[in-house]
């Protein structure tokens, strides 16, 4: 019961560090935000801090696999309960990836910064989360091939395409700059396009 008490501790003083983190991260910024400072808001020395995060990357790549979770479960759960036809599901799917990383930039206006640092240091973090998102896609493009909507003969490869094709609705920059209208309406234009590609109906 000892061992369990002080995990359920650990896991505590973990997340509440990780919520001063993006506290801080929102307001000011990766770049600007340091360790002292974090450890300042959770009441405990820097020294104390380092016990459960080797460095602020570390506490940024956790903050960000947090996010990618969230993501993931969002789409899988949309692919799941959606009613239509495959190519609906995936107009759906990108649709989707506009209105989160809009939430996300909402609640972090600074959020390029933990990117950019994430593309330094933990480009496997991304790598992940890209496949992972890719096995939803897949699964899409299985549903439509079986039923007649799409011709596809490797899915998974299929899906890491689309992910490249539609790249631009998962930038940061394009979701700010651009009035969500436009972006919807390119958004479904290209996955029309898409959609022919894959020797679907539309």
């Amino acid at each position: 019961m000892d061992t369990v008490d002080a995990d359920m501790k650990i896991e505590d003083v973990r997340r509440q560090i990780l919520l001063a983190a993006r506290h801080r991260f929102d307001r000011y910024g990766f770049g600007k935000t340091t360790m002292a400072e974090i450890a300042r808001d959770c009441g405990m020395s820097a020294a104390n801090l380092y016990r459960y995060f080797a460095s602020k990357g570390d506490i940024g790549a956790s903050i960000a696999e947090e996010w990618f979770a969230y993501t993931e479960g969002r789409m899988a759960a949309m692919a799941a309960a959606i009613e239509g036809d495959a190519a609906a599901k995936l107009e759906a799917l990108i649709l989707l990836r506009i209105d989160l990383i809009a939430e996300l930039i909402a609640g972090s206006p600074h959020i390029d910064e933990l990117i950019d640092q994430l593309c330094v240091e933990r480009l496997d973090l991304i790598a992940a989360h890209k496949d992972r998102c890719g096995i939803t896609i897949a699964g899409i493009l299985e549903e439509g091939t079986k039923a007649g909507v799409f011709a596809v003969e490797d899915f998974a490869t299929t899906a890491s395409t689309i992910q490249a094709a539609t790249m631009k609705f998962y930038y940061p920059d394009f979701i700010r700059t651009c009035e969500r209208g436009e972006l919807v309406d390119e958004a479904k234009r290209v996955v029309a396009l898409l959609v022919s590609g894959l020797g679907g109906r539309r």
